[in-house]
C-alpha cells in the first residue's frame, strides 16, 4: 500500500529540526525550499491519471459542423470548372478504445457551386446540392489529443450528381480521405477537425473537398467526475493488490474464493462509510506475456472482476472507474517468474478521503483479518548468494 502526503505534511516533519535546516548554508537551504515547493506536484506524479482515460469509459454522442472549400473538376469541352462554399450538420456516436476511435453517424449536408464567368459560351449553372448523410471514420490515436485515420460519408438524396441538371445518381455518392483530429478532454469534450474528401463514384465529374469541423461531445452513461475536479489538496489513498493478496493465474480473470472474500470485506467497508471517501479508480495490469491487445483486454477483465465484487455489497457503481493498462506499467520490469506474478495486479487509487490515516488502518484491519495469505507459486522473491 502507499500513501501520499503533501507539503503540510512533510513541513511537519522537518519544522522540529529547522535549525539544522537552518545552518546548512545558502545553497543547500535553496535546495531544501525547492524540494518543498515541489513536493506536491512529485506526490502527483506518483499517481499517473490520464485526463483522457475517461473517453473510454463509455460510448459518446457527438453534435458538430463541418465547413470548407469545394472544387468540382468537369468536361472542359461542356462546363466550366465549379468551385464554393460545402457545409454540413450531423450527429455521431463515437467509441473509444486505448489505441483507436471509431464514429458512425449520420446529418445533412449543402454545396454551392458556381463557374468562373458569366461571358463563357460553356455552360456556368449554378450547382446546389442538398443531401442527407451518412458516416463512417476510424482514426489511429497518436497521442492523448491527435487522432490521424479515414472518413467516409454517403450522400443521399437530390442531385447526388453535382450537376446542373438536378438529376439523381443512381447509386449513392460515396466520399472518401483521410482526417486528423484534435481532442480538448473535458467533462463534455471538443474535437476539432480537418479533412480532405473526393468522390469515389460521381459519374463524369471529381469534386474535391477541403473541410474544418467542431464537435461537441455528451457521454451516453454517467461517468466519474475525479478525473476532472482534482486538485493538489485532495488526499489520494493507493492500495495495491498483487498477486499474494488478490490472485489471477497466468491468462486468467476469474477471482479465487478467497480473493472474493477479501474484495467483499472492502465492498462492504466502502458501503458502511461512503461518505469517507467520493471516487474509486481500479487499475488492472498484465505481465508482458502475449501480445499487447490481449493484455490489454485481460487486465480490463481483471479490473472488472474486482468492481463487480466490490458492487455486490453496495457499492454505488457510479462512483467506480475501471481502466486496464495492460502490460505498459509493470511493478517490476523484468522477465521472471516472481516479476511477471507481481506485475498480474489489480490496483486501487481512493480519491477525496476525508481521513487517510483512519482510512488506510482500516484497510490494513481487513487484509489483516484474513491473515497472511499462503504465497501462489513463484511469488517469492528471488534471493542472491
Amino acid at each position: 500500500m502507499h500513501f501520499l502526503i503533501d507539503c503540510k505534511n512533510l513541513m511537519s516533519i522537518i519544522a522540529p529540526d529547522m535549525k539544522h535546516f537552518m545552518g546548512l548554508g545558502f545553497h543547500r537551504l535553496v535546495l531544501v525550499t525547492m524540494v518543498l515547493a515541489t513536493c506536491r506536484v512529485r506526490a502527483q506524479e506518483v499517481v499517473t491519471i490520464d485526463p483522457y482515460d475517461h473517453m473510454r469509459q463509455t460510448p459518446w454522442v457527438f453534435i458538430g459542423t463541418d465547413l470548407g472549400y469545394g472544387f468540382l473538376s468537369t468536361n472542359p469541352l461542356t462546363e466550366l470548372t465549379k468551385h464554393g462554399v460545402h457545409g454540413d450538420f450531423k450527429g455521431l456516436f463515437s467509441n473509444y478504445w486505448r489505441k483507436w476511435v471509431v464514429d458512425t453517424g449520420a446529418g445533412w449536408m449543402v454545396n454551392w457551386l458556381a463557374g468562373g464567368s458569366d461571358n463563357s459560351v460553356l455552360t456556368d449553372d449554378k450547382v446546389t446540392t442538398l443531401a442527407a448523410l451518412l458516416e463512417l471514420s476510424g482514426r489511429y490515436r497518436l497521442t492523448q489529443n491527435w487522432e490521424v485515420g479515414l472518413q467516409n460519408q454517403l450522400f443521399l438524396g437530390t442531385d447526388t450528381t453535382f450537376s446542373t441538371t438536378g438529376a439523381e445518381n443512381e447509386h449513392v455518392s460515396y466520399f472518401l480521405g483521410p482526417q486528423v483530429a484534435y481532442t480538448i478532454a473535458s467533462r463534455n469534450p471538443w474535437r476539432l477537425t480537418g479533412a480532405f474528401w473526393t468522390d469515389v463514384n460521381v459519374p463524369n465529374r471529381q469534386l474535391y473537398l477541403f473541410m474544418l469541423g467542431i464537435q461537441w461531445g455528451l457521454p451516453v452513461k454517467p461517468i466519474v467526475r475525479a478525473l476532472f475536479e482534482r486538485s493538489y489538496e485532495d488526499p489520494i489513498v493507493i492500495v495495491s493488490f498483487d498477486l499474494d493478496t488478490i490472485h489471477f493465474e497466468f491468462d486468467k480473470h476469474v477471482l479465487s474464493p478467497r480473493s472474493k472474500d477479501i474484495l467483499w470485506a472492502l465492498g462492504e467497508f466502502l458501503a458502511h462509510e461512503s461518505k469517507s471517501w467520493r471516487y474509486l479508480r481500479i487499475e488492472g495490469h498484465a505481465d508482458n506475456r502475449g501480445s499487447d491487445e490481449y493484455n490489454q483486454q485481460l487486465s480490463e477483465r481483471r479490473a472488472m472482476a474486482v468492481k463487480q465484487a466490490i458492487v455486490e455489497k453496495g457499492v454505488m457503481e457510479e462512483r467506480i472507474e475501471v481502466i486496464g493498462y495492460g502490460e505498459s506499467r509493470p511493478k517490476i520490469p523484468e522477465d521472471s517468474e516472481y516479476a511477471w506474478a507481481k506485475n498480474r495486479r489489480v490496483e486501487l487509487i481512493f480519491d477525496r478521503v476525508k481521513d487517510p490515516k483512519k482510512f488506510k488502518k482500516a484497510i490494513d484491519e481487513i487484509r489483516e483479518r484474513f491473515g497472511q495469505p499462503e504465497l501462489f507459486p513463484y511469488t517469492k522473491k528471488p534471493t542472491t548468494e
